[in-house]
């Protein structure tokens, strides 16, 4: 989805510059985390009596998006080692480069914005009030957007100042 997207907008507008950034900072987030709050709320939905609590919801948005970086990660790492994806030249370089800032920078990035999702479905299984119980699942995906982003975003604009800033801050 997030290429097809991305693609399209390329496509559309004849600015595949602009149409990169618009695909990482928008699109990969809205589609990354209704993919990962999907097994989130499938978890919730067809075992239920196993999630209790807002702990429970952080730790299957959790394994959930770790099992998706992991996947994520193979996928980068194969595309940088064989040219792909405007990473260079390929070979071992171009994927140790990608490696260390994916696999040692930041590997737990998608684990922390889906643990908004988890958050939010967590809340709503003990929320008291019918409201919370529809808000809060809604509040956490617009949270978990909201930070992979802001994340996505500061790898784009401003250099790597932004970068280790939002690394700093994340």
């Amino acid at each position: 989805a997030n290429s097809f997207a991305t693609r399209w907008i390329a496509t559309s507008t004849a600015d595949p510059s602009s149409a990169d950034t618009l695909g990482a900072t928008v699109i990969a987030p809205i589609v990354e985390e209704s993919a990962k709050a999907a097994a989130v709320l499938l978890v919730f939905l067809f075992r239920r009596r196993d999630f209790t609590g807002i702990v429970d919801g952080v730790v299957i948005a959790g394994i959930t998006a770790t099992g998706f970086a992991f996947t994520e990660n193979i996928l980068y790492l194969g595309a940088a080692y064989m040219g792909g994806h405007g990473s260079g030249p390929g070979g071992l370089g171009s994927a140790t480069g990608l490696f260390v800032v994916r696999g040692i920078f930041s590997p737990f990035a998608h684990p922390l914005f889906t643990s908004f999702i988890g958050l939010g479905v967590g809340f709503a299984v003990v929320a008291k009030k019918q409201a919370w119980r529809f808000l809060a699942p809604l509040i956490g995906y617009v949270a978990a957007v909201t930070a992979h982003a802001t994340w996505n975003a500061s790898a784009f604009f401003g250099g790597g100042g932004a970068f280790v800033l939002t690394y700093v801050f994340a």
